[in-house]
């Protein structure tokens, strides 16, 4: 399961006693847990544009692109990273406009042309 952390989250757990956050270690200057990376929640938007624009790690549609985060990586969630693509410039100037439907109102030529009536049944 790939949890959100937060920087505070996890200075607290370092400087507590109690270690709550089994398994979660510190060395240099970053958080790792059963082997993998923790990125903070606060650091989330800079490092996620730094790995994608990295040409050997990043470039890559949504599902690609969390897999590979996901092998080494703990504090990414698959909703996050479609987010963030969603929101690129890229994505935005490329993508097919939505189609919106204009409702036009209905013109008579005449007054009392046409009649509408809603029924209502009460018992």
């Amino acid at each position: 399961m790939n949890c959100k952390y937060t920087l505070a989250e996890l200075q607290k757990y370092e400087t507590s006693k109690a270690k709550k956050m089994v398994g979660v270690t510190h060395r240099d200057g970053k958080y790792w847990k059963d082997g993998k990376q923790i990125i903070p929640v606060e650091e989330l938007d800079e490092w996620l544009r730094e790995y994608y624009d990295n040409p050997l790690t990043g470039m890559k549609g949504r599902d690609r692109l969390y897999s590979s985060i996901a092998e080494k990586y703990l504090g990414v969630t698959r909703r996050y990273v479609a987010d963030w693509l969603a929101n690129l410039e890229t994505n935005q100037i490329h993508s097919e406009p939505k189609n919106v439907k204009i409702s036009r109102p209905v013109v008579l030529r005449k007054p009392m042309a046409s009649w509408a009536v809603d029924l209502t049944w009460l018992y």
